[in-house]
């Protein structure tokens, strides 16, 4: 199964973003969008695996404070849209230390930058009236922040309807 180390953002936040993802389908742009399930942040991408035991009993090692975290940002990769985070230096501690407990415990993960943020929308196609989607990924941005307090060890499987995220296990912060 295919797993991932993410913090989900609480419902306000997640309805906020949803939104901002209603206003560009309004403003045109067509595209794979995510749905309410589907809405985090990735700490660490396994991929394939056949011990979630395993790697959660890893993961519930990891301790960390509780901490807040805003959301007042947009961007683009070359094939999505995303919401992301002010700089949060909570958010950056507990993906090194999940990506440290990972490395103490053997267990292999993609090593790219972390770069936190929420993926709204995939292949998004623009209209004839924007050439990049710079304009409209701007012109409207989220404005929402939640306290993190548990991050969570998930699967991820492709249902009839994209992608299906299910929670596995979750460690909660020390206070």
């Amino acid at each position: 199964m295919r797993l991932f180390v993410a913090v989900v953002p609480d419902e306000k936040v997640r309805r906020e973003l949803l939104l901002l993802g209603q206003n560009w389908r309004r403003m045109g742009v067509r595209g794979n969008y995510s749905t309410d399930s589907q809405l985090h942040i990735t700490l660490a991408f396994l991929g394939e695996r056949n011990d979630p035991r395993q790697v959660l009993e890893a993961l519930r090692e990891v301790d960390f404070p509780a901490f807040e975290v805003r959301f007042s940002r947009t961007g683009a990769f070359p094939s999505l849209w995303w919401a992301g985070t002010d700089r949060c230096p909570g958010l950056e501690r507990l993906a090194a230390a999940v990506r440290a407990k990972l490395d103490q415990k053997g267990v292999e993960y993609d090593r790219k930058r972390f770069m936190p943020h929420v993926t709204l929308v995939r292949r998004p196609a623009l209209p004839d009236t924007d050439t990049d989607g710079t304009q409209i990924r701007t012109c409207v941005r989220p404005d929402a922040s939640c306290r993190v307090s548990r991050f969570s060890l998930m699967k991820s499987e492709r249902g009839e309807r994209g992608m299906v995220y299910t929670e596995i296990g979750s460690v909660c912060a020390r206070d």
